[in-house]
């Protein structure tokens, strides 16, 4: 089997686009870490919110000590909860396939050299 020449040129700009994809898919996957993060994060605090406006409600009542304990507990559970699903959500397990998406990036990205007659092993 013969491999005609390659062009410089191409074999360039080639491996710049594939390092352009493989730089925004890094981006794009510690994007996605982060919105996992912040998402719990978000809830536990609109919660904890709307549990602190119910304290100003009942500042004056005269029946508020059985309520405020209710409200203690569901804060406290409220923040035992919102810190554990961040950890959940931070030390989360994930399995690698046996093909990673990096190498199927780049096998597939190979349109360019396919048409000069490179082929890829």
């Amino acid at each position: 089997m013969v491999i005609p020449a390659l062009d410089p040129e191409l074999v360039k700009v080639h491996s710049c686009l594939v390092t352009n994809r493989v730089h925004r898919q890094i981006v794009a996957g510690k994007l996605a870490y982060l919105s996992k993060l912040f998402y719990p994060i978000a809830g536990t605090f609109t919660r904890l919110s709307i549990l602190f406006f119910y304290y100003r409600l009942i500042q004056d009542a005269t029946w508020t000590r059985t309520f405020r304990w209710v409200l203690h507990a569901t804060v406290a559970s409220v923040l035992v909860l919102g810190t554990v699903i961040v950890f959940l959500a931070a030390f989360q397990c994930t399995y690698v396939c046996h093909r990673s998406k990096i190498g199927v990036l780049l096998t597939s990205s190979l349109g360019p050299l396919k048409r000069t007659g490179f082929s890829h092993p």
